[in-house]
């Protein structure tokens, strides 16, 4: 593993922590932030470009997989499986 990658993963480490985040978040983050930084990379940025703007993008990553889970916990039920329709 690069020493950027290393780097942006403790990042992702360190949020998770204080935020409690499930290993199904943290992975999700650590895939969306190596992709985004891989495209960031081929514009001629770094992770170091984010940062100068207060961006701290392995924490956003970690966010929006948050956010993403919490959604698909919202349009499931309880057991998991999608609620049927009134009157099903």
């Amino acid at each position: 593993m690069s020493h950027e990658r290393n780097y942006t993963h403790g990042r992702i480490e360190e949020a998770a922590v204080s935020v409690d985040a499930s290993q199904e978040q943290k992975t999700a983050a650590y895939y969306l932030l190596d992709d985004l930084v891989a495209v960031a990379r081929e514009h001629g940025f770094q992770l170091t470009d984010f940062d100068a703007t207060g961006l701290d993008l392995p924490s956003v990553c970690l966010q929006i997989s948050g956010a993403r889970e919490t959604h698909k916990r919202q349009a499931t039920g309880p057991d998991g499986q999608e609620p049927t329709p009134e009157g099903s």
